[in-house]
C-alpha cells in the first residue's frame, strides 16, 4: 500500500522532498511493470496467434528501456517540483 511505501521511504529518505518524489516514481514504476504484462500479451501472444506480430523481443526490450528511460528523465523534474511546492506551499 503506500502508506507502508511512504513508510520505507521516508525511514530510509530524511528528505521529506525525496522521500515523496521517490515514493511517487515507485508508484508510477510499478504500474509500468504492470502494463508491461499486458503489452507483452497483446504483442507475443494475441498478435502472434492471428499472425500480427512483426516484432522481435530484442527490439521490445529496447523500446522497454528507452520507454522506461524517457520516462525518468521527463518526470522526475515534474515530480520533484511538484513535491516541493506540496511540502512548501503556505495554502496547504
Amino acid at each position: 500500500t503506500p502508506e507502508l511505501l511512504l513508510t520505507y521511504w521516508q525511514n530510509v529518505l530524511t528528505n521529506p522532498i525525496l522521500s515523496n518524489t521517490v515514493l511517487l516514481l515507485t508508484i508510477l514504476l510499478f504500474w509500468q511493470l504492470i502494463s508491461v504484462v499486458f503489452t507483452y500479451c497483446q504483442i507475443f501472444i494475441i498478435e502472434k496467434r492471428f499472425g500480427f506480430n512483426t516484432t522481435p523481443f530484442v527490439v521490445f526490450i529496447q523500446d522497454l528501456i528507452k520507454k522506461i528511460s524517457l520516462f525518468l528523465i521527463l518526470s522526475l523534474p515534474m515530480v520533484l517540483v511538484s513535491c516541493w511546492f506540496l511540502i512548501h506551499s503556505t495554502l496547504w
